[in-house]
């Protein structure tokens, strides 16, 4: 009877940190800000927590704690009106090509996301969306608190004209495009949070798969770097543990495998789940095979 008990409070504890697309549906009517304006229009799902939305009190949602997670879904020709957080906003376009843009002093540099690339909107950075080609975006976006405060609005449609709303502020000729080498502040801050999959380097485990780092050693947005402090961004606490050196990393990767198994006493965690990934991607973190010797892997034994 007991192990029954057990089962079926495991069985509760996993519906209860479950999230099934087909059993939720797109919100419309997410952001009370976009509502009279069809341009703004976008649809969210959420999964964990409400995000920018205000509806917190979803109870189809998981319970937020540390981070948020919903779907967006917005049509082509629609835009995102420039706004910014206190938090860090991460998009990772799952279908569709995505124009973001980041706007200081009334000038604009503008990326070009395409599916599995990302972007860490940095906290206090003004930033918006845009939808330019023939095809739906469908993105993940996730913040790093529970509940994020509302939005600020640099440049909406209700209190500027359309079109430098839809240029996220830039007047003609102010919008600049992303270029990881240019000499634009705005350009050299945005190089530290763009992502792209296709640049990103592929990490092959002892377990015989294989992934790839958006937020962590591999590829780790830095807001504590002189572009990221020239161009206004909100500091980070730096990552621990600041040593490379992967004889500690590994001794901290088991000590902390023993203490979340619960052979040790708990020690204190991250301060977030995000937190929590990256720590533990740095600590466990390989380097790189080549492409000739990551093909195949020969039987371990005689």
């Amino acid at each position: 009877m007991n192990i029954q008990n057990q089962t079926a409070t495991l069985h509760a504890q996993l519906a209860a940190s479950t999230g099934r697309f087909t059993d939720k549906t797109f919100d419309w009517k997410a952001f009370p800000s976009n509502i009279g304006f069809p341009e703004l229009e976008r649809a969210q799902m959420r999964y964990i927590g409400a995000g920018g939305s205000p509806k917190v009190g979803d109870t189809s949602t998981l319970k937020a704690e540390n981070f948020t997670l919903s779907l967006i879904y917005k049509e082509p020709g629609r835009y995102a009106a420039c706004h910014s957080h206190e938090i860090e906003e991460s998009f990772l376009i799952l279908s569709g090509a995505l124009i973001v843009g980041w706007e200081k002093d009334g000038e604009v540099v503008e990326v070009n996301l395409g599916p599995k690339d990302m972007i860490l909107n940095a906290r206090e950075v003004a930033h918006g969306f845009r939808v330019d080609g023939v095809e739906p975006v469908m993105m993940s976006i996730s913040v790093d608190v529970g509940k994020p405060l509302p939005p600020v609005y640099r440049y909406h449609p209700k209190d500027c004209p359309a079109e430098l709303a839809r240029s996220f502020g830039a007047e003609p000729g102010k919008t600049i495009r992303f270029d990881r080498n240019g000499t634009h502040p705005l350009q050299q801050l945005m190089a530290d949070f763009v992502v792209r999959h296709a640049e990103l380097p592929t990490i092959w485990e002892d377990a015989g798969f294989t992934r790839k780092v958006y937020v962590g050693s591999a590829r780790a947005p830095c807001t504590t770097t002189p572009a990221a402090r020239k161009c206004g961004a909100y500091p980070r606490v730096p990552a621990w543990p600041p040593s490379p050196d992967r004889s500690k990393m590994r001794s901290c990767a088991l000590k902390a495998r023993s203490r979340w198994s619960g052979s040790m006493p708990m020690a204190p965690k991250p301060r977030s789940n995000l937190g929590r990934a990256t720590w533990c991607a740095r600590l466990l973190a390989k380097p790189m095979r080549s492409a000739t010797t990551a093909r195949a892997r020969p039987p371990s034994g005689p």
